[in-house]
């Protein structure tokens, strides 16, 4: 067997392991391998063909590596508990503080408590996690006109309350 039918045996089995890992770094190797199997193909003594692999990986490994995982890997790889601040939820069971209630949150019943009293099948969004429990704040912008009225009620007596004041 030559060297360079050893180098393409190890590109190959470095490009086949990459598939299962994704880090991009055994395909920076195997980059490595091509070049010096090539270097092997164009009759180079083994000692610069070792020196080619070195390079080429440690190029692969510092320059395209990096390049490869900024375009191929999610930038944005939230999961588990960071996927449910900033999610919508409903209220299931009333919210009266400092009493909690209930939301459903991706078909999942969530202890809740919120700083406002929330009715049932008031639309929130989950603002934190503190272990099994969430905390929310209404969304007025999700909830049907009857909702927008009271909102605005609401903003109407306080603007009220505030010219009473002064």
């Amino acid at each position: 067997m030559t060297l360079t039918v050893i180098w393409m045996i190890l590109f190959v089995a470095l490009v086949v392991i990459e598939t299962y890992t994704l880090e991009f770094t055994c395909l920076s190797i195997a980059f490595g391998c091509l070049l010096a199997g090539t270097a092997a193909w164009l009759a180079l003594p083994i000692g610069a063909q070792l020196l080619i692999a070195a390079i080429g990986s440690a190029s692969g490994v510092a320059l395209i590596a990096p390049v490869l995982r900024k375009r191929v890997l999610p930038q944005d790889s939230r999961t588990g508990t960071d996927l449910i601040v900033g999610s919508n939820a409903e209220v299931v069971e009333a919210i009266y503080p400092p009493a909690q209630g209930k939301v459903k949150l991706d078909g999942v019943i969530w202890q809740a408590e919120s700083d406002r009293p929330l009715e049932v099948g008031a639309h929130v969004l989950v603002t934190e996690l503190q272990g099994a429990r969430l905390t929310v704040m209404a969304r007025p912008d999700l909830e049907g006109p009857r909702a927008q009225l009271n909102a605005t009620q609401d903003e109407i007596q306080r603007s009220q309350a505030r010219q009473d004041l002064h």
